[in-house]
């Protein structure tokens, strides 16, 4: 028979208070990288839109169109359309447009029920300005954009305007074009 001492609470309440602790220090680093997980997987869900993004501009800038019986890339015709605006400002808007209609495509949104259609706006500006306003020297926008419903880095909406990839196209030795990328969903 084991004899127990006088005042042999102490340790199992010592036991139980330890217990106590392990768990909430267990629960507290739980709810820490749960907290942090998230914020992380937004991150890199942000930086995927954008980089995705960005390749849709670099392909659109790419992309061969037939001017003059010679092949060359939409970089090169907004170079020459820079240079001889009245030239060249029909088969750049027109190669644009059907550019642009041919990068849309329909997918699920995980956040509704229904198929959306991605769709694409290009606009060439002659600054990128301080206050991220644009001045539209010339838009391109395919069929299924839209205007109002422009998605966010985190792949919510957000009002017109969402600057989601950018590049800066060279035309001259001393002069840039900036080109803006927007994209938009729209329910199928």
């Amino acid at each position: 028979m084991i004899k127990q001492k006088k005042g042999a609470i102490a340790p199992i309440l010592l036991d139980f208070l330890s217990y106590l602790a392990f768990i909430a220090v267990i629960a507290i680093f739980y709810l820490l990288f749960t907290f942090l997980t998230q914020e992380t997987n937004n991150k890199i869900e942000a930086l995927q839109i954008k980089t995705q993004s960005s390749l849709v501009l670099i392909n659109y800038l790419k992309t061969p169109v037939n001017v003059e019986d010679k092949e060359i890339t939409i970089a090169e015709l907004i170079r020459l359309w820079h240079i001889d605006p009245a030239k060249y400002r029909f088969i750049l808007e027109t190669s644009s447009v059907e550019i642009l209609n041919k990068m849309e495509y329909e997918y699920e949104n995980p956040h509704a029920d229904n198929l959306v259609v991605r769709g694409f706006n290009v606009i060439i500006n002659r600054e990128k300005r301080k206050d991220k306003s644009l001045d539209h020297v010339l838009d391109f926008t395919s069929m299924s954009f839209g205007s109002g419903y422009i998605l966010n880095e985190y792949g919510g909406h957000s009002g017109p305007g969402k600057i989601q990839a950018e590049q800066f196209l060279p035309v001259s030795d001393s002069q840039y074009l900036y080109l803006v990328l927007m994209e938009s969903e729209k329910a199928k």
